[in-house]
């Protein structure tokens, strides 16, 4: 979760949700236009029903193993600690996604559990993303915990221009820089 930007951290705030959710969009992206498809997708891995890290993610010669993990494929998650009713039900914002200067309970909870759970690579910053779980399963799936909450009618994202007008720095398919505003996430 190194930025490109060495100033930006993008943890332990409310940056962390539109952060990722940029960081996934533009991964797919150039995913799609190296096999040239752009309806490929990356898939989620349900923890907080699937307590074992998926059969995909295994193997000697898989390009989705990532032989630095400490989980093994017999691993389970506690599911207590990957359960996802309890955010949903969050009523506000700054308790599920966090403040400017605080975490939301989604990366206190089973964003950090996770982490930790699998290991290895996933357990630092500097080398998370050399593990392909980190996106196609891990963080996938924190989007979708994000998707869902919004799915409450009376859950609101933060419309605070200091948010909204976040701006975070990526690169494009071909290689481009660019910048996306929160708002346009």
């Amino acid at each position: 979760c190194d930025t490109p930007d060495p100033n930006m951290q993008v943890h332990f705030s409310w940056k962390f949700l539109p952060w990722h959710r940029g960081y996934l969009y533009f991964y797919e992206s150039i995913l799609q236009a190296a096999v040239s498809d752009t309806q490929l997708a990356l898939p989620y891995w349900d923890w907080s029903k699937d307590f074992s890290i998926p059969s995909r993610y295994w193997g000697s010669g898989n390009p989705l193993y990532d032989v630095n993990r400490v989980a093994t494929p017999s691993s389970k998650v506690d599911p207590n600690r990957t359960k996802i009713s309890s955010l949903l039900a969050l009523p506000v914002f700054s308790s599920f996604g966090g403040t400017p200067s605080a975490s939301g309970q989604v990366e206190t909870g089973p964003h950090n559990y996770i982490h930790n759970f699998i290991g290895g690579d996933m357990g630092s910053f500097t080398t998370a993303g050399l593990d392909p779980i980190f996106f196609s399963g891990h963080h996938s799936m924190i989007d979708r915990v994000w998707w869902l909450w919004n799915q409450d009618p009376s859950h609101r994202n933060p419309t605070d221009p200091a948010w909204l007008d976040l701006v975070f720095s990526f690169y494009t398919a071909t290689g481009a820089p660019c910048q996306i505003a929160v708002r346009d996430i």
